[in-house]
């Protein structure tokens, strides 16, 4: 009798974690299509030849950041909007770096924990788009999106997100 209700059990975990993870491909798939759309039209129409990753930049638009290596295993940085009807390369050391714009915001924000620092757009330029947060004086802690420039790491803007 013991043995039954344990097989029973197990059995209905089993189906639980199943079902999640049937739930888990159908919500993300629409997602991966995406990527690997953005992938192969970065692959067609730039030299990029291996992708190393894919993330997603939204702010005005939607983009697709495909990191790869061309023939010279030198690191690309390629922009594919949503639709795959742009496509914009850059070399990664024809750029800043993200160690420079990590020095960048440090300097003009010490007390900030920098969460992310992707390559994105914003006003039809290409940024490194940094999401951070920092404490202000009063102890309150901000969340803030800046805004540098791909090429040369200049400063460009800085939204501050609103506390609740």
């Amino acid at each position: 009798m013991q043995r039954r209700w344990i097989v029973i059990i197990i059995s209905v975990i089993i189906l639980i974690m199943l079902g999640l993870h049937l739930y888990y491909r159908n919500v993300q798939s629409g997602e991966w299509l995406a990527e690997d759309r953005a992938t192969k039209v970065a692959l067609e129409q730039s030299s990029l030849k291996k992708v190393t990753g894919v993330q997603k930049s939204v702010w005005e638009d939607v983009y697709y950041i495909v990191n790869g290596l061309d023939e010279q295993d030198q690191n690309l940085v390629v922009w594919v909007n949503q639709e795959g009807t742009s496509v914009h390369t850059e070399q990664l050391k024809q750029g800043s770096t993200k160690e420079a714009i990590q020095a960048k915001v440090l300097s003009r924000s010490p007390s900030a924990d920098i969460i992310t620092i992707v390559p994105g757009i914003w006003e039809q330029q290409y940024v490194w788009q940094v999401f951070y947060k920092a404490s202000k004086p009063s102890d309150d802690v901000h969340y803030y999106y800046d805004f540098y420039r791909f090429s040369d790491a200049g400063y460009l803007t800085t939204y501050t997100l609103p506390n609740r």
